[in-house]
This record gives C-alpha cells, structure tokens and sequence, in this order.
C-alpha cells in the first residue's frame, strides 16, 4: 500500500475559490532552527475576497511579505480565496496540518 495515498487534498469551504497552486509538490524551505516549510502562507484582502498566498518561493526560499504580495499580483498563484480572514486562516491551518503528516510520511519512507 501506497503510505501516501492516505492523503486526501484539503477542499476550500463553500463559496470559496480554490487555489492554483499544487501543493502536494511545493518546494521545502528550511528555517534558520532547522524547520522545514513548503505551505508557510499569509492572507491578504483583495476585491472582497482574502487570498491565501505563498510565502514560500518555487525557489525555496522564505519570502518577505512584501515579496510575497508582489509575486501573487505578478503570477496570481494563490493557495485559496475566501470570503473572510477567519476562513482564511482556518483553511491555512488545516492545509499546514496536512502538509506536516504528508512530509513525516515522505521523511519516515525516505523520501
């Protein structure tokens, strides 16, 4: 059995849009204390919605939140638009969940 097939994607709550980004393929960036982050985000309100947006580049690195924003109105990748910040926020921390057991499974297979 395939250990990651357990992974089900996380789905936006109704009446929002969801993302463009593909995150079971994010790129990893390491903190300085040795943390790894492939979905780190923040969210930002743009024409009544509240994006979540990558603070993690294709690159790797730990972007500012300013980089961040410039890259999202450069690109448009999002990770999700909803209709608050509380959505938002809810939806980022499930998505960080997920990720977290999806890259302890990768590490426990070697991968």
């Amino acid at each position: 059995m395939n250990p990651l097939g357990q992974f089900k994607p996380v789905l936006p709550p109704p009446n929002s849009l969801a993302g463009n980004i593909d995150i079971m393929h994010r790129p990893r960036a390491v903190g300085p204390d040795g943390s790894v982050s492939t979905v780190r985000s923040m969210s930002i309100g743009v024409d009544g919605l509240e994006y979540l947006i990558p603070t993690v580049s294709e690159d790797g690195r730990i972007m500012s939140n300013e980089e961040a924003i410039r890259t999202f109105f450069d690109t448009g990748r999002h990770l999700g638009a909803f209709r608050s910040e509380r959505q938002a926020n809810d939806f980022a921390e499930r998505l960080h969940r997920q990720q977290e057991q999806l890259y302890l499974a990768k590490t426990e297979n070697g991968r």
